[in-house]
């Protein structure tokens, strides 16, 4: 970081706690009880906290996506590297492509939300709500690429006329979504998505393209998170957050 961000960011330190100290005054100078000054405290020493925890998570989950290799050896530098990577197993060359593929992927996802997903939604409030006003502003997929981890092909226990693989999936981007309705906005930020997943392909044939059909599901469910801001970022409050995750 240099001179200038380290300046801003301590600009910003400085103006949240002095921000704290005048809501404690203003509490005390219309007689609020110590008892509500103290919780107060508390929620925000907490809030803060769970803000910085979050925070080094997504940093950790964001290395490892964007050097998996790298971050593994670094933190278990004395393991053999046939245990850490079964080449039999690992599928980069997959990964290589969806690298390559991830700007075009986003134009796509972008085109597709304001031509698809914006106009039913707005629509939809419209009718609810009575308000018409509702747009993304920002639609951003970030630069951060979707990952597969391990994959495992079944030899045994299957029908000669399928193909069985097991796959881990990834994803903790930089990606940014905001949203606008009336005068009131909130975004989504620093999605991380862990799942694995079976792709079925049967039955097999003999004529192109091969394959009959593709079944893709989840073994389990997925672990999501992510981080909102706006008017949505209340959710980040630890007693909100317990919603938030598991709406």
């Amino acid at each position: 970081m240099d001179a200038k961000g380290e300046m801003l960011t301590l600009a910003t330190q400085c103006a949240k706690t002095l921000s704290l100290l005048f809501l404690i005054y203003l509490m005390g100078c219309l007689g609020f009880s110590f008892s509500w000054i103290l919780l107060a405290f508390v929620v925000w020493i907490w809030r803060k906290r769970y803000i910085r925890e979050k925070t080094d998570k997504f940093s950790v989950a964001r290395a490892f996506a964007i050097d998996e290799e790298k971050e593994i050896k670094a933190r278990h530098q004395f393991l053999p590297e046939w245990v850490l990577f079964p080449e039999t197993e690992r599928a980069e060359w997959v990964n290589k492509i969806i690298r390559q593929l991830w700007p075009f992927v986003g134009v796509y996802v972008g085109d597709y939300i304001k031509t698809k997903v914006e106009p039913s939604l707005r629509e939809t409030f419209a009718n609810t709500l009575k308000m018409s006003s509702f747009k993304f502003e920002v639609l951003n997929l970030g630069d951060v690429p979707l990952r597969v981890g391990g994959v495992s092909v079944f030899r045994e226990s299957v029908s000669r006329h399928e193909i069985v693989m097991d796959m881990e999936v990834y994803y903790s981007g930089d990606c940014y979504f905001k949203v606008s309705m009336s005068k009131l906005k909130a975004g989504i930020k620093d999605i991380q998505f862990h799942a694995k997943v079976r792709v079925v392909l049967k039955p097999l044939v003999n004529v192109m393209p091969l394959v009959g059909g593709v079944q893709v599901y989840f073994l389990t469910v997925p672990d999501i998170n992510f981080n909102l801001t706006e008017i949505a970022n209340v959710f980040d409050f630890p007693g909100f957050a317990y919603v938030k995750k598991n709406a």
